[in-house]
């Protein structure tokens, strides 16, 4: 739920963090760990970038380090 709201609301989402002076939500840096499961090994993580312009809804291991940073999120 609060994942996929945030996917289909960035744009608006970005808006509101550029106005409050923060960072947004962008580049091939911005992966945000769901804390719901796909799978026992895999969660769900939302992507701004994947390198070639397009973001998206995916699942990683959860085990492996990739070195991505995690944003809380809280749904309001």
């Amino acid at each position: 739920g609060v994942i996929n709201s945030l996917y289909n609301n960035l744009s608006t989402i970005n808006t509101a963090i550029s106005k409050a002076g923060g960072t947004k939500l962008e580049g091939d840096n911005e992966h945000i760990w769901s804390s719901s499961e796909y799978s026992y090994g895999h969660a769900w993580i939302f992507c701004t970038d994947l390198g070639a312009g397009s973001g998206g809804l995916l699942y990683y291991r959860k085990d492996y380090d990739y070195g991505y940073v995690v944003r809380p999120v809280l749904a309001f």
